[in-house]
């Protein structure tokens, strides 16, 4: 946080991005705190992935060896970009963290019997 600030992290978890290209990035151990306004990611996010950054003049991409994950240009001093979600992999991650770590065969056992609330498919 900016300014000595400080705010609450109420979960910690993995997640899935659907990037601006088309591409699946997945970004472990993001923190989870509702009172930020919007999402933030650090550089540093990407050194655990084998990921390699790029800056160029007002340019910046994303790269896990030949394939390219994420470009963008600078606007106001941040590299913005747009990204989805999958709300389906962290609700998964959710429950596998949940059940001490659940093989996915275990998962999908308990889904079939209707035993997982809020996940349409393990």
């Amino acid at each position: 946080m900016g300014n000595d600030g400080v705010t609450k992290v109420i979960d910690v978890g993995d997640v899935c991005l659907q990037t601006n290209i088309g591409v699946q990035l997945w970004l472990r151990g993001v923190k989870h705190a509702p009172d930020v306004c919007f999402n933030l990611i650090s550089v540093h996010m990407f050194y655990d992935g084998s990921y390699d950054n790029h800056f160029g003049y007002e340019k910046w991409k994303l790269t896990k060896g030949n394939l390219v994950m994420v470009k963008r240009e600078e606007i106001s001093k941040l590299y913005w970009t747009k990204a989805l979600c999958n709300a389906m992999d962290i609700e998964a991650s959710l429950w596998h963290r949940r059940l001490s770590h659940i093989s996915e065969k275990g998962m999908n056992r308990l889904d079939k019997k209707d035993m997982l609330p809020g996940l349409k498919n393990a």
